[in-house]
Order: structure tokens, then C-alpha cells, then sequence
């Protein structure tokens, strides 16, 4: 197991949502990015439980959870409600959320529907309806190839191994062949895409009803993409200031790397904002 502590499910609809949960104090729970299942936290969630009780858990279709009907695609109403399905039955009081990517415009919907236990928000490199550019497709050229390339390459049973080669590139852990092993799989391939289907049009929505920012005390990290921007123009660090400036409470860091998962390429750099974000709510 990636994760230690417990492994369970609930039911939504007949199908199995897994989640593992590890630790004790108050509960984090993260969310992933598009994509990816809760093994995108393998290195920052077993630090997070030295010092919290941690909650992370597969969408539907990835890792060990059931997929969901794709007619049209998943969009972010539909993983919203498996989020918010989560935290009723398994988190008990006040909890923090965490996210990557996509899983930000998530996780702040879902805070905004629960202020009474949602104390702080963290977003790791946020994929945001606030953001333009990510709405109209301009940010995410290439994206439909990929996901689109990966479905007849876990057929093949070729994904597992261009996930070594570019997202878990350099990690050693013993836990890699479980990683890729799941994360390989056509079921999970089929997870991502019916995903992207949904994303432009679910972040229009987003766009269009919001703004979507929880007053809660939130942190976004932004990757260092300052090489590929020298004279300004990081059109996705902007959106990330701009979410932190709309909270009293709003703080917007940078991490040192310019990979999209710092969660992967710099988790020390993460545990100690989500630390900071507890110390300073309990």
C-alpha cells in the first residue's frame, strides 16, 4: 500500500469510492488534479499524518474506485457531489482541504457549501475558472491528445511506462510499481478522458456563476514558471494572485520548481504550507 492506515469505500449509486485515511489531530483532506488518482499525494500525505489526520481518496475511475456513467463526460458538478458525498460520511468536524489542479475549483465549491467546518483552503498549482485563458482551451493546447493518446496506450500496456518517464519521473520509492500500475490501467485512462470531455465547459459554468472563492484562510502555491514568462505575462500565476487577494485571509506563495506537480517534485515545500495552515487554525 502507497498509503498507510486505513483503506475503505463508500457507496455512491451502487459503486465503490475508495479513500484511505492515516493519522491524528485535524482532518486534511486532498484532492487530486485531472488525471490522477490520490497516489498524485504519496509524498506529502504520509508527512501531513505525522502531525494531522489525513483523508485522500480516488475519483471515480481512477485508482481503486468504481467508475461512474461518462455519457458526455464527468463534468465538476458530478465530482463535486462524490467530494462533498465524502466529507459527509467520512470527515467528522472541522477539516482543511487541500488540491491540485483541478481539484481546486472543487475543493473551493465545496468550501463555499460548508463554512461552518471548512476552516482553510491550500491549492497546489490551481487550474481556475478565474483564469482565461484555461476556460477557452488557450492554456491547454495539447491536453485532448494526451488524454485522448492514453486510452489506446493502457491497451497496449504502454501507460505504465511513460508514466516512469514523465509525471513520476525520478521517484525511486518501492511504491512506484503500485503507482503506475493503477494509474495505467484503461479503466483509468477512460477516467481522465470522460474528465476532460467536461472540463472546459464545467470551468465556463464556474466562470460564469461565480467568483468561487471561499472566505476561509487560503493558500494557493504557484509553480516558478518565471524562465518561460521573463517579462511577465504567467497569465496562470495572475489567476492564482488574484483568487489569494479576494480572502482576508489570502496568501500566495511561489514553490521553487516550475513542474506543474510540486506535490511530486517539491513535497517538503507543500507538507509545510499545509502545516502552516494547521498550526495556525488550531
Amino acid at each position: 500500500m502507497v498509503f498507510t492506515g486505513e483503506s475503505a469505500s463508500i457507496s455512491i449509486d451502487g459503486r465503490n469510492l475508495h479513500y484511505c485515511r492515516a493519522g491524528q489531530g485535524p482532518t486534511v483532506v486532498f484532492e487530486a488534479g485531472l488525471g490522477k488518482s490520490r497516489n498524485t499525494w504519496a509524498w506529502v500525505q504520509p508527512a501531513v499524518s505525522s502531525f494531522a489526520s489525513t483523508v485522500v481518496y480516488d475519483r471515480a475511475g481512477y485508482g481503486r474506485s468504481d467508475p461512474a456513467p461518462q455519457d458526455g463526460g464527468r463534468p465538476l458538478e458530478a465530482l463535486l457531489d462524490d467530494h462533498q458525498r465524502l466529507i459527509s460520511e467520512v470527515v467528522t468536524g472541522p477539516y482543511i482541504l487541500v488540491a491540485h489542479s483541478y481539484g481546486g475549483p472543487i475543493v473551493r465549491q465545496a468550501a463555499m457549501s460548508d463554512p461552518a467546518n471548512c476552516r482553510g483552503v491550500v491549492l497546489v498549482d490551481e487550474v481556475s475558472e478565474m483564469c482565461e485563458e484555461i476556460v477557452s482551451g488557450q492554456a491547454m493546447r495539447g491536453a485532448n491528445a494526451l488524454y485522448t493518446a492514453q486510452i489506446p496506450l493502457a491497451r497496449l500496456g504502454l501507460l505504465s511506462r511513460l508514466l516512469t518517464r514523465t509525471y513520476y519521473k525520478g521517484l525511486r520509492s518501492p511504491a512506484l510499481a503500485e503507482i503506475t500500475d493503477e494509474e495505467g490501467t484503461l479503466k483509468h485512462a477512460q477516467g481522465a478522458k470522460a474528465e476532460w470531455r467536461a472540463m472546459l465547459g464545467s470551468l465556463a459554468r464556474a466562470r460564469d456563476t461565480g467568483p468561487w472563492v471561499p472566505q476561509c484562510a487560503l493558500t494557493t502555491i504557484s509553480s516558478n514558471r518565471s524562465a518561460r514568462h521573463p517579462e511577465g505575462g504567467d497569465f496562470i500565476f495572475d489567476s492564482h494572485a488574484s483568487t489569494a487577494a479576494m480572502v482576508p485571509d489570502g496568501r500566495h506563495v511561489t514553490a521553487a520548481t516550475r513542474s506543474h506537480y510540486i506535490q511530486l517534485t517539491e513535497p517538503d515545500f507543500v507538507v509545510a504550507e499545509i502545516r502552516r495552515m494547521v498550526d495556525q487554525l488550531t
